[in-house]
């Protein structure tokens, strides 16, 4: 995989990344050699001495809901406007990126990064709406980060995921979460078969179609998750705001 997005890197174009390992690491900055691609490495501080070369590095700030932020030459403090213990690293990233491009000689004014941040929003990551959690982890490593990120264990978890997705991989590391599993079948033709995955945990209740699935959980006392796929989770937003898109406005830029 780190291969494949590797080959976005273009001749001399600088490379603004998150740090998840030598192995990746290793990867990316073989090819940005190769292209003469300027590398900018961003994680949190206490992982500093791992980084190889320039780096840009994130830890807690004084006022909670921040991190104070320490790139090439920027230091600040800055708003982490979406929920999640992994969007730290997403918003040191993005800063490491406009601070990159403000050296290129992009005008970067700071009350245009403060106000992106503050007004940021993402529909279906980490989105409370009501009593239902609503987040479109679709791999094992997004639902890690969600599980990380969930400081309650009586959910009532909604499940359903894609044919080609490891739907148990994707679940399990949600089950120490949740109380309770419905395991149901998004919307479209790649949608997986609950059953299957019913049978693989030997455990959870089958519950078709999605909006059945909405109200058995909304039936027991607790909040609700709902994960697995953007399409459930399309379908279950637009159920709870009444609205008919499936996807309503989600999108998925990229893995966590």
């Amino acid at each position: 995989i780190a291969r494949e997005k590797a080959g976005v890197i273009k001749q001399g174009v600088p490379v603004v990344a998150a740090f998840s390992g030598r192995e990746v690491a290793t990867v990316i900055s073989r090819r940005c050699a190769e292209v003469a691609a300027p590398l900018t490495w961003v994680a949190s501080g206490d992982r500093r001495r791992e980084l190889p070369g320039e780096t840009a590095v994130f830890g807690p700030a004084a006022e909670a809901g921040k991190i104070a932020f320490e790139g090439l030459r920027w230091r600040r403090e800055a708003w982490v406007p979406l929920p999640g213990l992994h969007q730290r690293l997403n918003t040191a990233v993005a800063l490491a990126t406009l601070e990159r491009l403000s050296l290129l000689g992009w005008a970067i004014e700071e009350r245009a990064v403060e106000r992106g941040l503050r007004e940021m929003r993402w529909p279906g990551r980490m989105e409370w709406i009501g009593e239902v959690l609503l987040d479109c982890a679709h791999n094992a490593a997004a639902a890690r980060c969600l599980a990380a990120s969930l400081d309650r264990d009586d959910f009532c978890l909604i499940f359903g995921h894609l044919e080609d997705k490891p739907g148990r991989e994707i679940v399990e590391p949600l089950l120490s979460r949740c109380r309770r599993l419905i395991l149901t079948r998004p919307a479209g033709e790649r949608a997986a078969d609950p059953g299957i995955l019913a049978r693989e945990l030997g455990r959870g209740e089958v519950v078709e179609p999605v909006g059945r699935a909405l109200a058995r959980a909304r039936s027991f006392p607790g909040p609700t998750l709902v994960t697995g796929s953007a399409h459930l989770v399309g379908q279950v937003r637009a159920e709870l705001l009444g609205r008919g898109a499936e996807r309503d406005g989600l999108s998925d830029p990229g893995s966590r």
